[in-house]
């Protein structure tokens, strides 16, 4: 943490990734139990080059089996000419990402929802 506690609108965090490469991440909004936004920037790897900033958005509803979570990214390119390799990335690697952390995300809140009183 940088500053705030994370989940308060204004909150700041720095993400250190396994590779070694980090961002900044900033709470936009946190309307929970409904909505949470933030905003990714200081990208150290190469997608530095492709866009200068993105915006995450969790949107949670209800369903009759438990919870159903929609995440999504805007991600704002750098320059016209660097759109359609933003995409690509975005399309390939970011989406495998996403996958993962939904999946692990999954596994965490099972596994506490297991284990209250």
């Amino acid at each position: 943490m940088i500053r705030g506690t994370w989940g308060d609108v204004g909150a700041r965090r720095r993400v250190i990734r396994k590779d070694g490469n980090q961002t900044l991440e900033d709470v936009l909004e946190n309307r929970q139990p409904t909505l949470f936004r933030y905003e990714v920037w200081g990208f150290t790897d190469s997608a530095r080059i492709l866009t200068n900033y993105a915006v995450g958005e969790f949107q949670y509803g209800e369903v009759p089996s438990g919870t159903a979570v929609k995440w999504t990214y805007s991600f704002h390119s750098t320059s016209l000419l660097t759109k359609p390799f933003l995409s690509w990335k975005v399309q390939t690697d970011f989406a495998e990402f996403m996958r993962s952390a939904l999946q692990s995300m999954k596994q965490q809140a099972e596994q506490s929802y297991r284990e209250q009183p």
